[in-house]
Formats: structure tokens, C-alpha cells, sequence
């Protein structure tokens, strides 16, 4: 199967948070699905109700799952199992594609009752509505046949969303409510020592980046931030920077450790361009203020080394981020103003 990505890739997931990681990074979300961000992650029913005209009123359990590769496409999958047996039952597996130009959402699904469904719609805000345009089944599918089915998903909060759905079948022509269901984002708990640094959490886009340093001519870039964590008492993070026209550049990646009961913060980094570093430093409300303990080269590393690093993260408001950065290298060896970032947020993971 042709991914569409050219060397080894993998889904990493972090609960309620996807992403597929690459030799250069990860993918970042296509513009076109923008609008869907909100759909992302695993969800896990809370409450799942069935009920139609023609059957006994039921209960179950679901979990929806939302990801991407890059593309201008969400995959979908849903499986839903029974209470309290817990048997494998309804499955749905297809995708979500946007027409930008008529703000138009399809979304196609194969079930494995026998049915193949394409349904279109408009997504306002963090509502989804979908209507099927078709809906075809196998010779032996279960009678009655369902005629036309239309859905809605719609975002409560950051963790919660509902689903609900109606149907018509030849010997229920009207579209009939059928599902109703309230899902909540699967979320490792927060460790207790993170809460101090629970701010940087999520993906942050450069709204500006500039870069500058005594001896190289000055420069503009962007750049994505990620904030993660898998309940553990460490934030994951991963930098990506790009020129203006996108081609790759530097990459950071590593961890925020929290030295427990206190405010102290250790910042553990291995970049791509040959250099592994720990800065340690202190979180104080919305800001973290870091500055290097030590520094490694690679022995190819480029020239010249550098020696020393210092960088700010501050909250401006709960969208706004800001990072500082200053270094001294062996050819200039006092700290000197280097980077100086503004970024919105993209998406939350909590």
C-alpha cells in the first residue's frame, strides 16, 4: 500500500494524540482538513443508546478513532461492542475529504454488515452534518435495507463529543432517530509534577520567527512546537522549523523533566544538527526561563561549536506563546540575542 510518503513511517499515538512520525519529523495536519482538527484523536463512548421503530430499545459501547498521514483526509474507524458481554459488533472503517472550493464534506464508510455508504455535508464550526448521497449493500444483507442514514457529530468541550444518528429502511421510509452517543477524548491523567507546566501543552504554530546572531545575516522561518505526555512526570516536545517555502531545517527533540516537589526544570535535547544539550532552569507561573549545563557535538558537527545556551518560554494569553533564545559560540563566546518566536495555538492536548 503507497503511503504517498516517500522513506519508513509509522503511526506513534499518545493518548489523544496523533501523529505520524517520519524520518524528518512529523506530518503536519493538510490545510484542507484544518476545519476537522477538532475530530482527532480516540474517543470512547460514555453513553451509547440505540433505538428505532422496529427494534428493542439497546445499549453499547464505542470507540471512534480519527487520524491522519498528511493528506486532506481524516481515516475513520468505529467499533462498537456489546454491554456487558463486551462481543465485537457494529464496525465502520473509511474517511472524511473536504471540497474547500463548495465547503462541501464527504464522507465514505464500508461497514461490515454488508454496507458501503457515502454521505456529504457541511462542517460549521465544531458541528458536522452528514446526509448519504448512496448507500449500497450486499446480496445477502439482513433485510430491511437502509435507505438513507444521516449523521451529526458535534464538539461539546475539548474531550467531549456526541454523535447521533437516524436512519430510514424500506419498511421505515421516514430518517428515524437511532443512535445517540456522548463520547469523551481517551487522556492520560496529568502527572501532579506537570500541572506547573501544563500551559505549553499542545501544538503551537510560528505566527513570527526571527532569527539573528552577530555573525550571520538575519532571518525569518516558521516553525511548529509539540507539548505532549503520556502520564509519566515528563513532557515530550518536538520542534520542526522550516524556511519560508517549507523545506525542512533544524529539529529539536526530547524532554521537560520536573525535579519532583520543586519548580525546578530540567530541558534534555537532541537536535539534528549534531548537538545533544541539557539546560536546567526554574517555571514560575507562566514562564520558564532555561539555560545550558552542558553541550555535545558530534565530532563532524558544523563550525563554529556552540558553547552556551539560554531560552525563555512565556504564556502571553492561553493562545499566544512566546520563546527567546540567546547563545554564545567558540567565535563568540558572550551570550547574544539568537531567536525570537511568536506562536498561535493549533490544537490542545491535554
Amino acid at each position: 500500500m503507497s503511503t504517498g510518503i516517500r522513506g519508513k513511517v509509522f503511526l506513534r499515538y499518545f493518548p489523544g494524540v496523533f501523529f505520524l512520525a517520519r524520518r524528518h519529523g512529523t506530518v503536519p495536519l493538510h490545510e484542507a482538513i484544518q476545519q476537522l482538527s477538532w475530530l482527532l484523536g480516540i474517543w470512547e463512548s460514555e453513553t451509547a443508546k440505540g433505538f428505532f421503530p422496529t427494534i428493542k430499545p439497546f445499549e453499547y459501547k464505542e470507540t471512534l478513532e480519527f487520524t491522519h498521514v498528511g493528506q486532506p483526509i481524516l481515516n475513520f474507524r468505529s467499533r462498537a461492542f456489546s454491554i456487558p458481554e463486551n462481543e465485537p459488533k457494529h464496525a465502520e472503517n473509511g474517511f472524511l475529504r473536504i471540497n474547500i472550493e463548495k465547503n462541501l464534506v464527504s464522507f465514505m464508510v464500508a461497514m461490515n454488515i454488508g454496507i458501503v455508504e457515502i454521505s456529504e455535508g457541511k462542517v460549521v464550526d465544531t458541528e458536522l452534518q452528514l446526509e448519504s448521497i448512496g448507500l449500497h449493500h450486499m446480496s445477502t444483507t439482513n433485510l430491511p435495507i437502509t435507505t438513507k442514514v444521516a449523521r451529526t457529530f458535534n464538539l461539546i468541550d475539548e474531550v467531549t463529543l456526541e454523535q447521533n444518528v437516524s436512519m430510514a429502511t424500506v419498511s421505515t421510509p421516514t430518517l428515524t432517530p437511532h443512535l445517540s452517543v456522548r463520547y469523551k477524548k481517551v487522556l492520560s491523567p496529568l502527572h501532579d509534577a506537570l500541572q506547573q507546566l501544563s500551559w505549553l501543552l499542545g501544538t503551537w504554530e510560528s505566527d513570527t520567527a526571527k532569527g539573528f546572531f552577530p555573525t550571520i545575516k538575519p532571518f525569518e522561518y516558521k516553525e511548529t512546537l509539540e507539548f505532549t505526555h503520556v502520564g509519566q512526570p515528563v513532557l515530550n516536545f518536538r520542534f520542526s522549523s522550516f524556511t519560508p517555502d517549507n523545506v525542512p531545517k533544524h529539529r529539536d527533540s526530547g524532554f521537560l523533566r520536573v525535579n519532583m516537589g520543586t519548580n525546578q526544570v530540567a530541558f534534555i535535547s537532541a537536535q539534528n544538527v549534531g548537538i545533544v544539550e541539557i539546560e536546567e532552569g526554574s517555571v514560575n507561573g507562566n514562564e520558564l526561563q532555561l539555560e545550558s549545563t552542558g553541550i555535545l557535538h558530534a565530532s563532524f558537527a558544523s563550525l563554529p561549536h556552540t558553547t552556551k545556551i539560554a531560552r525563555t518560554f512565556k504564556l502571553i494569553d492561553p493562545s499566544t506563546l512566546e520563546q527567546t533564545v540567546s547563545m554564545a559560540t567558540t567565535t563568540t563566546p558572550e551570550m547574544k540575542p539568537h531567536l525570537s518566536v511568536r506562536y498561535k495555538k493549533s490544537q490542545s492536548n491535554l
